[in-house]
This record gives structure tokens, sequence and C-alpha cells, in this order.
């Protein structure tokens, strides 16, 4: 472990070697200090899981605990204040996604458990997907019957019609095109998955009869843990997506999420919704195998409100 590499030979007795010499026992008196700081965040993890309860109120209070960095002006020299403040906004930053990793690590599941959204489903909703009736529809309908139990379709008129019926609760899930390899991602309706507060479950790319692009569509719902008990096959991997339009909201910071919990960028788009404002939104999907999703997520419900998980998802 070494900030600045420090042994090297040809350099030994030279001015060089001395003040690396003393920049490595600085490091040895910092690597305890860091210890002990992450023993107590470890320690703060365990009160804030404690005292908070529910996953609102933990959130709540892991939010009132975040600094931007500031560092007492009286303690040290003028001349070091802008990088210092840099360092200690870095520092910061790792520190709380320690925390996040360690409360959402350790928090019992029924602590983290918010109310899901069967409550709203008819009786006879479960499990019923609902699209635009056509041969190509038909397919993607029949591989997400696949990955489910007993699935059931119904064909609305319109897409409005398609969106609504999951909405009010007539059907868990439907279809919807989302990209083509000619065109990219279709506007129209990302606009209405955003509009109706939909979620990606599942994603399917069906290939063109000559073999020469694809397809993609989407199984959406009113969650985006819905997917959690399908059976898709895992060799294509796991995704996040997520949209925002705020344009102050740091991509940075989030890019530094993502990569602190393991995720890796798949595609960055910016989608414009609505042509009148011009209003553009930022979407973003992540490569989630094997990353620590439920950190990433939280951060961003938490420091990032504004920002709209679109789903968590398989592709096949």
């Amino acid at each position: 472990m070494s900030l600045i590499y420090s042994n090297i030979p040809e350099l030994e007795g030279t001015d060089t070697e001395i003040t690396l010499a003393n920049l490595a026992q600085l490091e040895t008196d910092l690597e305890r200090l860091f210890e002990k700081r992450m023993a107590h965040l470890c320690e703060l993890a365990n009160a804030i899981i404690k005292d908070g309860g529910d996953v609102d109120l933990v959130k709540s209070i892991i939010l009132s605990i975040r600094s931007d960095g500031e560092i007492d002006e009286g303690r040290v020299s003028n001349e070091n204040l802008d990088e210092l403040r840099k360092l200690f906004l870095n520092i910061s930053f790792f520190e709380r996604m320690m925390i996040f990793r360690e409360v959402f690590g350790k928090m019992p599941q029924r602590q983290r458990t918010v109310e899901g959204d069967e409550a709203h489903l008819l009786p006879e909703a479960h499990n019923r997907i609902a699209y635009m009736r056509n041969s190509y529809n038909d397919k993607a309908f029949g591989f997400f019957s696949g990955i489910m139990d007993d699935a059931k379709a119904t064909y609305p008129e319109s897409i409005t019609d398609v969106c609504e019926s999951v909405l009010n609760g007539r059907c868990e899930y439907c279809i919807l095109p989302i990209e083509t390899m000619r065109d990219g991602r279709l506007i129209s309706f990302y606009q209405a998955i955003i509009n109706y507060d939909l979620k990606i479950c599942a994603e399917y790319d069906l290939v063109n009869t000559d073999g020469a692009g694809y397809t993609r569509y989407a199984l959406l719902g009113r969650s985006e843990r819905s997917s959690a008990n399908f059976r898709t096959s895992k060799k294509n991997g796991r995704f996040v997506e997520i949209t925002y339009s705020d344009s102050s909201i740091s991509l940075i910071e989030i890019l530094s999420v993502a990569e602190y919990c393991g995720l890796k960028i798949d595609s960055v788009d910016t989608l414009v919704i609505n042509e009148i404002s011009e209003e553009k939104r930022f979407c973003i999907v992540f490569s989630a195998e094997n990353a620590d999703v439920e950190s990433f997520t939280a951060y961003l419900a938490t420091d990032f409100p504004d920002v709209v998980v679109l789903g968590i998802y398989g592709r096949a």
C-alpha cells in the first residue's frame, strides 16, 4: 500500500530519498488513522440501523450527516485551503459510500423492505401481460411468458391503454419496443415509460429475420424489483438503468458511486423527450454483474431523489 512509491534503490543517498522516506512514515500514520476512522464508520452504520428503524428514516439520518468537505479555515494555512477542500471532499465521498455499504449490507431485510405494488393488482391480473398484438410483439410475449409461471396475455388497442392497464392494476406487466439497432432508443416509447412511471423488469432482443439488426423489447411493471423471481438467463448479464433531466445533477458523482459499487457503463444517451420545450433527459445503462446494486440505488434515492431508476433487469 503506497500513495507515492518510495523504494527506489537508484535514489539512495539523495535528497529525494530522504523526502520520500519522510512521506512513507506519514503514510504509515495515515494507515492507522484511516483504519480507526473505518472502525468508527462501522460503529456509526450500526447506530444508524438501530436508531433509524425503517428504511426511510435510515435514509433521512444518512442525508442529514452529508458533508460538503468543508474544513475549519482557522486550523490550516490559507495557502493550503483549496487543495485541502478538494482532498476532504474526496475522502468524505468514500466515507459516505462506506456508510451506505455498511448500512444496507447489515440492515435486516424486514427493515429494507418497502411495501410492494402487489396490493394494487386485481385478483386476475397476476402475471397478465398487456401488449398491442402483432407478429413481432407476439414473439416478444412468447419469450417473456417463458420466464414466469402461468403468463396470460391481453390486447389493448393503443399504447396509452397498454400502459394504463398496468397503472390501473388490470395487468401486472406490459410489453413495449424500446430500441432498434438502426434507430437507437425509441423516444416515444421511452416517453410513455417515464410518464407512466413504469419500470423495466426484463429485456429481449428480437433479431431481424435476415440476421442483421434487432428490436429490443422491454417487459414493464410497477416495480423494478419485480424481476427477482424471473427465470432469465445470466449469459447476457444484469443491468441497472437510470434517467434524469436535471442538468445540475453531478454526472461525475453518479459515475463515481457506480464505480465504487462495482457497476460499469454499458451505454449513455441524451434523449429529447419533449420537442416543444426541448427537454433533455440523460439515460445511463450500467452493467451490474456482481455489483452492489442495493447500495447504489439507496445512494441515488437519498442524495439524488430526482434520478429515476428505470429498471434492474436481465437481458436475453
